[in-house]
Parts: C-alpha cells; structure tokens; sequence
C-alpha cells in the first residue's frame, strides 16, 4: 500500500483510494448528470465538473450532518481572471476493494477495470475518481457501506438526502441503506411536496421514495404529480428516475383530458338535436350551463392536444364543481303559478349534471398516483 495521505478514511488498511471532483461556488457547473466514476490517477484537470441532481448548493450548508462536512481541499490552481477556469475541490477516501465489490456490481466493474489498466498494481493503491455527486451524500454512502454506522447521522436534510439517493440509484447500494433511509425521510415528511409549485422538487421526492421503495408516499407524490400539474410532466433537471414513470402519469391525464374533451362535444350536440333532456326547455337550459363550463374549460374552438395544456386535473374539479345550476318550474296553469314544482330530469334520464358528477368521481380515481411496485424492480436492480 502507498499510504497516501486522505480526508477520509473508512478501512485504515483499504487498498483504494477514491477522489471526489465537486465544483465550487466560483464555479460555472453545468446542469448534465454525469455522475460516472474514471479510473485515474486524480488530476484536477482531468475533465471539465459539472452538476448532478444530487450536487451540492455550496451556499445552503446542512447543520444537521455537520460532522460529514467535506474538509478544505487542495490543488486549487489560481490562474488570470481573463482566463480563470472553473474552481474544483476535491475530497478523498481511503476504501476497502473487498467492501465495494460485496456491495455493488458498478463498483466491482470500476475496480477491476482499473486493475486490468495497470493502476493498483506493486501493492499499491488503486486511484479512481467520481465526480459530481454530493460530498456529504457521498461520504455517508461509504461509511454505510463499510460498516461505519456510528458516523452517519440519524437526521440529514433533503438536499443530503436526494444525493445520497442519486449515488444510491447509481451504484446499486441499497442494501446498505435500507435501514437508516426510513428514518431520514420521517424525519423530512412534512416537506413532502403538496402541489407543483417545483416540479423539479416534486421530480426530486418521486426519485428519493422511489430508490428508497416507500411505497405509500411514493404513491402520495405522484398523486400530487398528476392532480396539480398543466401540461407535459418532462424531467428537465434529468433527475435520474425512470422515463416510463413521467410517461404513466403524462398517459394517465391526457386520457382524462380526452374523455371530457369527447364526452361535453357529445352531450352539446345531443342537446342541440334534442336527444338528451326530457324537454326541449330542459335541454336548452343544460346546453346553455354546457357551454358555458367548455368555454371555462377552453374546450371550444381547440383540439384536446391544446387543452391538455391548460388545465390541471384539480383545476377541471373545481371548475366543475364550482358550476352553478338554475331551475326552472314545470308551465302550468297561470292560477296555479305559485305551487309550480322545479323541474327533474326522470333518473333514467342523462343529464349535465350527472355527467359532470361521473367524470369528477372518473377523475378522482384516476389521479390516485402510481403503484410503486410497477416500478420496484427496476429500481433494485440498478
């Protein structure tokens, strides 16, 4: 073994020694998520940083895992501000081979591919290096999985959190995190999302329950995924969750928007024709508060394409259950005028209103979320 001075050290006898690239605040990180690990010797210069989802905000420090704090890094190369490239910091961790190859495939991969390189060999250590991934989040990672429990907080921010489960998600280590993830994430449940106000931070809880396999909350944040947002859910961040998840929920709504699209055309013109309502002054009266709601709805005059982008799911419920309906008495004879009964639709009869009563129970069951256990396997198997 070299015996290389590092940060951290998880095995005191490890045989590798990892750096970690992670940019700065002078640093211009780019929004790619290329969280691969490369085999070399550390160099600063070896590739350009960029951001993960699971990257560190320099300027929103989290007390809570204080003691996981990345120590003040070194070979910072001070150049011309005319030609100033980005500032990296770098950390490293002295590991176990035998630790990362029982706990991960990606890891084993990694390694013996630096060994069949030349690097490691004489007894010495084998370099490789990530970057991208959260220092803390990354640092947790490795003392999980080289037993070193007792280092790892039993709170830890979300910020933390969403690393740990982007290096989780990469490398396939769940296992030994299945433990202590429960109790962080109840230890963050009432910041779970209530509305798409971020949709990246909704996208962000969806991956964290998801590598995690809470399956009750996974199903609450979709739920809210699907109920709250307008338009094509689309994962710009590139935060690393299955595609075929934004693609059910996408699916799920626009099925929704499509069925109220074809079924108020349906009933306007039923009612304009007079085969729906039991009079013609009862499906005059239907057809006025039908139109009214599509054009509140701005199903008029677009294609249910266009109107997939205008509403969301809650939004069609309140505007449908904000409808005001009017009576209208029965016509009888002028000296009875004051006993007039409000008219009623025969219960065989379809009306306005029990359609809308229909798709909003339809939409409610609908926009339930998603099952996590169509997506499980696929989670575990990374």
């Amino acid at each position: 073994m070299a015996g290389a001075m590092v940060d951290h050290v998880m095995d005191p006898a490890g045989d590798v020694v990892l750096t970690l690239e992670w940019p700065t605040a002078g640093s211009s990180a780019s929004s790619n998520t290329d969280n691969s690990a490369t085999h070399s010797t550390c160099s600063p210069d070896d590739s350009e940083e960029s951001e993960s989802p699971g990257s560190p905000d320099p300027k929103a420090p989290d007390p809570v895992e204080a003691k996981h704090n990345v120590e003040a890094a070194h070979n910072v190369e001070q150049q011309p501000e005319a030609s100033e490239p980005p500032i990296r910091l770098f950390s490293t961790f002295r590991l176990s081979s035998r630790h990362l190859m029982l706990a991960s495939t990606v890891f084993e991969a990694d390694l013996i591919s630096g060994w069949q390189a030349g690097n490691g060999s004489n007894n010495s250590d084998l370099h490789i290096s990530v970057r991208g991934f959260h220092p803390q989040a990354l640092e947790i990672v490795l003392d999980a999985i080289h037993g070193q429990y007792r280092r790892i907080p039993k709170a830890i921010g979300l910020e933390t959190l969403l690393g740990v489960a982007t290096i989780v998600h990469h490398y396939g280590v769940h296992e030994p995190l299945q433990l202590l993830a429960p109790i962080w994430i109840d230890h963050l449940s009432e910041e779970l999302p209530q509305n798409m106000e971020s949709k990246k931070l909704v996208l962000q809880w969806i991956l964290i329950l998801w590598v995690f396999n809470d399956a009750d909350r996974f199903t609450q944040v979709t739920q809210v995924a699907m109920r709250y947002a307008v338009g094509e859910l689309k994962n710009k961040a590139l935060i690393p969750i299955p595609p075929q998840m934004l693609d059910a929920m996408n699916q799920r709504r626009k099925e929704m928007i499509e069925k109220i699209f074809v079924n108020f055309h349906a009933l306007k013109d039923d009612f304009i024709h007079n085969t729906k309502g039991c009079s013609i002054a009862c499906s005059t009266l239907q057809l006025g508060v039908l139109v009214r709601t599509m054009f509140m709805l701005m199903l008029l005059g677009n294609t249910s394409e266009q109107c997939f982008g205008f509403f969301s799911a809650a939004d069609i419920i309140q505007t449908i259950e904000s409808i005001e309906w009017p009576d209208f008495c029965e016509k009888g004879e002028e000296r009875y005028a004051r006993f007039r009964e409000v008219h009623v639709c025969p219960h065989n009869e379809t009306t306005f209103r029990s359609e809308c009563e229909a798709l909003v129970e339809e939409i409610e069951r609908r926009m339930t979320g998603l099952d996590l256990g169509d997506f499980v396997s696929s989670a575990l198997a990374l």
